[in-house]
């Protein structure tokens, strides 16, 4: 390899390395997330949780219905 080239390649892995470092923890999160998020139409797994009556839930009771899930605090 030339002296050119291995300048080319080491430049490359240098700017690529520079641009994950200026990526925030928060932004590497998200993107990781984005990958394995379920998608639209996706089969959830079976949640289960409580009403707010205190009465247990649990998702597969919904399969087949439009079902929107709100995670955390509405207030």
């Amino acid at each position: 390899m030339t002296c050119l080239r291995l300048g080319v390649v080491l430049a490359t892995v240098l700017s690529a390395g520079a641009a994950f470092a200026q990526q925030t923890m928060t932004e590497r999160m998200n993107a990781g997330f984005e990958k394995r998020a379920p998608q639209v139409g996706d089969e959830l797994p079976d949640a289960k949780g409580f009403e707010l009556t205190g009465e247990p839930y649990a998702l597969r009771g919904d399969r087949g219905h439009l079902t929107v899930l709100v995670f955390g605090c509405l207030t």
